[in-house]
């Protein structure tokens, strides 16, 4: 099984060279969630990372020219190897394999071609302190960057936090990974409650991720009550809403039940998660947000 999935990653690899092409872009090539799919169960002491990195980081700076073409499927594509890009480095130190020197610098110069697209990104900074180098991170900065993130920005770093939900990595394994999220969970928080509705998707998906992977809840928990509060009424869909808004709201509101029911699993007694359990078992809601049943573990 294990030779089946590193000829998914070879595959993967030379597909991924395939779509480094400037001059043609491969229709469909854009896909790798084969690899995605299977990666935290690659034998990871067996593959070549500085190769692997350069692939990567050449797939990355060819397909920067066709996202500025207005091709739709090259930034998808760079989304993709930043994925598996974090999927290597998590798997390396879930195995207390140290990078070495040289993979330091194939790291970095992935990230650099990744920044051209994601300028000034936190999810970035955050990365390199967190798995390769603190040295030149500075927190305060880190704190004020968060607050000024764009939608982009804090959609990085919520696929970060996917894929250390995927692999099971405990934030408290990395004490610089924990004091960032309680960090970014603070903020985020924040600035769901502060901002309107049309304005927080990225935030609230953020808050999400970051509650999967079991960050303590202690010191935030009424922040995040009453925050949910707020979104129980503001997600509720208006005749005078456009098909646009009232899809927004929709989403909003099936992340928020999403949040209540790990709450409701965790054991948190509040009217407020009563609440939205409520809302999940009343006929009248979408399926969606019928779908997210409160009384099992697991996700839906």
């Amino acid at each position: 099984m294990r030779k089946i999935k590193k000829e998914i990653f070879e595959d993967t690899l030379k597909r991924m060279k395939s779509d480094s092409n400037t001059q043609m872009f491969s229709a469909g090539g854009n896909n790798y969630r084969d690899l995605i799919g299977i990666l935290n169960d690659i034998d990871i002491s067996k593959i070549n990372l500085e190769e692997a990195l350069e692939v990567l980081t050449n797939l990355v700076k060819t397909n920067q020219s066709w996202v500025e073409r207005n091709q739709p499927n090259a930034s998808e594509r760079i989304r993709q190897s930043f994925l598996i890009v974090m999927g290597l480095i998590i798997l390396r130190e879930s195995k207390n394999i140290d990078l070495s020197e040289t993979e330091k610098e194939k790291v970095y110069a992935y990230f650099e071609a990744l920044s051209e697209l994601y300028k000034n990104s936190i999810a970035i900074d955050m990365i390199e302190a967190c798995f390769v180098d603190d040295s030149k991170f500075y927190f305060e900065d880190f704190q004020n960057k968060i607050w000024l993130s764009n939608e982009q920005e804090l959609g990085l770093i919520k696929d970060f936090y996917d894929v250390l939900y995927i692999n099971d990595f405990k934030l408290q394994n990395n004490d610089m990974l924990l004091k960032c999220s309680n960090m970014l969970f603070r903020i985020s928080i924040y600035r769901v409650i502060s901002s309107e509705i049309l304005h927080n998707m990225a935030a609230l998906k953020l808050c999400y991720a970051i509650i999967k992977n079991e960050i303590v809840l202690k010191t935030e928990i009424q922040t995040l009550l009453v925050c949910l509060l707020k979104l129980q009424d503001e997600t509720v869909i208006k005749q005078t809403d456009s098909e646009q808004e009232a899809l927004y709201k929709l989403r909003c509101r099936i992340i928020s039940c999403k949040i209540a029911k790990e709450l409701y699993v965790r054991g948190i007694k509040s009217d407020i998660v009563d609440g939205w359990k409520r809302i999940s078992e009343n006929k009248n809601e979408f399926i969606e947000i019928r779908n997210v049943v409160f009384d099992t573990t697991g996700d839906e």
